[in-house]
């Protein structure tokens, strides 16, 4: 993406619904890059697994695509599931750290035992939300702020790297993970519990 945005800095990358806003290439990827920096500089790196828990919105592929150049790996988690099924995926996964949408969604995710750190798009009450040690709490806000040159952020990894673990909704039982890599090949087999176990990242939040 960040070709693109050297190319066509000022053409529109992302629309609102209403068709008539939004946002150019170079500003998205601006806002990438200083998303990555920061999360970096919170602690994440390589190998670790986030949750995103959000519904379709500009701010969803900004997230996504900022973890990517930090080589970590996205795991989108359904919204319209149920709390039980939105706390398994955490868990399930080994995730570390979760971006959420809303108050209430990042409550859910607080209900899972081991993220070092929460995420939140939307302004929250962070006393409200009971984020307590040693989960940390990051807004969106920190995340953005940067408005500088998006040159030192490349994301330039090989086309079989997992990419994210996608899960199911649970319709059917108990939430199932396939892989998605980088170069969009999709192994459709469930990836099983013991393949998703990892050692502790070297990367201390």
């Amino acid at each position: 993406m960040f070709e693109p945005a050297g190319a066509w800095p000022d053409r529109a990358m992302l629309r609102w619904h209403d068709g008539c806003t939004g946002m150019d290439w170079t500003t998205l990827a601006t806002t990438v890059a200083s998303a990555a920096r920061n999360l970096g500089a919170a602690g994440g790196g390589p190998g670790d697994r986030v949750l995103i828990l959000a519904e379709n919105r500009p701010k969803y592929p900004i997230a996504q695509t900022a973890l990517l150049c930090l080589r970590a790996m996205p795991i989108p988690t359904c919204t319209t599931s149920s709390a039980e099924d939105q706390a398994f995926a955490p868990r399930d996964s080994c995730a570390r750290a979760a971006v959420s949408s809303s108050c209430q969604l990042a409550s859910r995710m607080l209900a899972a035992a081991g993220l070092e750190f929460l995420v939140t798009m939307a302004g929250c009450d962070v006393d409200g939300l009971a984020v307590a040690p040693p989960t940390r709490h990051l807004p969106w806000s920190t995340l953005t702020r940067e408005n500088r040159d998006f040159a030192d952020v490349a994301l330039d990894v090989p086309a079989s790297t997992l990419a994210c673990l996608l899960y199911t909704c649970g319709t059917s039982g108990s939430p199932r993970a396939s892989a998605r890599h980088i170069g969009r090949s999709w192994r459709t087999a469930a990836v099983p519990h013991g393949a998703m176990q990892h050692e502790p990242s070297a990367h201390a939040m």
